[in-house]
């Protein structure tokens, strides 16, 4: 669906522009507005890559952010979790994070699959930051991520312009993968060209409705 990836960039755009003006204090009580264009963009982001609609090169980078423990001791907090939001100071240990890197990948997983989101509002102006720790990792950390790493990456996907789609086989699983670049690697690949039905797809929903027409 490589022609639809304008679409979703367009969209990504938006919601980048959305979360740069996101200015909350500590009498903020309702964060869904700011919350809302971060949980669209990790979404799209996450579809354009498994779309190979980024470059190889994108898929590889990664971002800077605070990697906090879990005090839980490896055990599940069934009790509070139906009782309401969980006090994240409880569970974590916030004297003991460490800086660590983490594949786009990863964090627009680790914020589509949230256990928890959490905003770091500081005494002083933004930016912001926020705390999120996805179900797959509640036991074991969570993370810390400025508002400005991540438009750092949002900006970073949009900015980036595959041209070239090639397949590669691994020569001892059979696997075929999908690559995508600026331009074709020097050693033997087959490149990937378009459906034949892409055209008349794209041509077809260029059309105007009946509704439209009138």
């Amino acid at each position: 669906m490589e022609f639809h990836d304008k679409h979703w960039k367009r969209e990504l755009k938006g919601h980048a522009d959305q979360i740069a003006k996101i200015e909350l204090d500590e009498e903020t009580n309702e964060t869904f507005e700011a919350e809302r264009p971060i949980f669209y963009s990790a979404f799209i982001v996450r579809k354009l890559i498994e779309d190979t609609a980024v470059t190889d090169a994108l898929k590889s980078r990664s971002v800077d952010v605070l990697a906090y423990p879990s005090t839980r001791g490896g055990q599940v907090v069934f009790l509070e979790a139906m009782l309401g939001p969980l006090q994240v100071e409880d569970h974590f240990d916030f004297n003991a994070g460490k800086r660590t890197r983490i594949s786009y990948n990863d964090l627009t997983s680790e914020i589509i699959h949230s256990d928890g989101f959490v905003w770091i509002i500081p005494h002083a102006p933004p930016p912001h930051a926020f705390l999120v720790f996805s179900y797959r990792n509640t036991l074991t950390r969570a993370i810390g991520v400025t508002v400005e790493a991540y438009l750092g990456m949002l900006r970073d996907v949009l900015r980036d312009d595959p041209r070239h789609w090639w397949t590669m086989m691994d020569a001892k699983t059979g696997k075929v993968t999908i690559h995508a670049g600026h331009r074709l690697p020097k050693r033997k690949v087959v490149t990937t060209a378009p459906p034949p039905w892409a055209a008349d797809l794209w041509r077809d929903l260029q059309e105007p409705t009946p509704e439209e027409k009138q």
